[in-house]
């Protein structure tokens, strides 16, 4: 209701023509008009703004009560999941100091790069520390490495969460084609380097091999260009993602 028509219905009662008044029963019209004025905007403006309500005191109470019961409820359920937020933070935290220290301890850190994130630890290897070119067999000395990443897995094995961990080849763009070659594809030679690294974590680690996985991507997604012997170098990789069971990786891949 607009306020020229809130006030209108009060003119037309009002209002008299032809009539004459005292002086005094002129101000008093005044003043009753100018409070019923007042009146009739202050409920305008209620109505206008939400504020007037046909509810009686007890009904708000109660609404107010129900109001309280949800928010401590909210509140219950927002510390649990910080709770749980918390213990995957923990989980990986000691993971990613653990290949840290594994990783400055034997001189490996031109060869790995690691990076973390709240559920996820990620570890990156050359390609051409892994494999012979071309090939998908490990090489001996990079055989221990995995085996001991696999141990450090097992060292920090969780039951009630445990890790997913996903193994990713990735080549460069020009095919290695040496005496032997076999894989009829760069994404075929990637998913190959992929499992055999796998498969020392899986056996040396000895964990339920269920949340394991290998995948292959070939060349499409390099993280250099291809145009240099050092951006091809780069973008013969071998990823490993290790994330906690209660992330984001098993809606990926799980």
């Amino acid at each position: 209701m607009t306020l020229a028509g809130a006030m209108s219905p009060y003119r037309r009662q009002t209002t008299v023509k032809n009539r004459k008044f005292t002086h005094q029963q002129i101000q008093k019209t005044g003043r009753l008009r100018r409070i019923a004025i007042v009146a009739v905007v202050a409920i305008a403006i209620a109505a206008q703004t939400g504020c007037w309500s046909e509810k009686t005191p007890g009904a708000n109470g109660a609404e107010m009560g129900a109001q309280s019961e949800t928010l401590d409820t909210s509140g219950a359920e927002s510390g649990a999941q910080n709770g749980a937020t918390n213990a995957k933070s923990a989980e990986i935290e000691a993971l990613y100091e653990s290949v840290l220290s594994y990783v400055s301890g034997h001189g490996l850190g031109d060869i790995t790069s690691l990076q973390q994130s709240s559920d996820s630890l990620f570890i990156t290897i050359s390609g051409d520390a892994c494999f012979p070119p071309g090939r998908a067999v490990v090489l001996p000395e990079m055989q221990l490495v995995c085996a001991d990443i696999a141990q450090i897995l097992a060292d920090t094995y969780n039951p009630e969460n445990p890790f997913v961990i996903v193994v990713t080849g990735h080549t460069e763009d020009v095919p290695a084609n040496p005496a032997g070659h076999r894989h009829a594809s760069l994404w075929a030679l990637s998913f190959d380097r992929a499992a055999s690294i796998l498969e020392i974590l899986i056996t040396r680690s000895n964990l339920d091999q269920g949340y394991f996985y290998a995948r292959g991507s070939g060349e499409e997604r390099p993280i250099a260009p291809n145009d240099t012997p050092e951006g091809r170098q780069a973008n013969r990789r071998i990823e490993i993602v290790i994330s906690s069971r209660n992330g984001s990786l098993l809606e990926r891949f799980g």
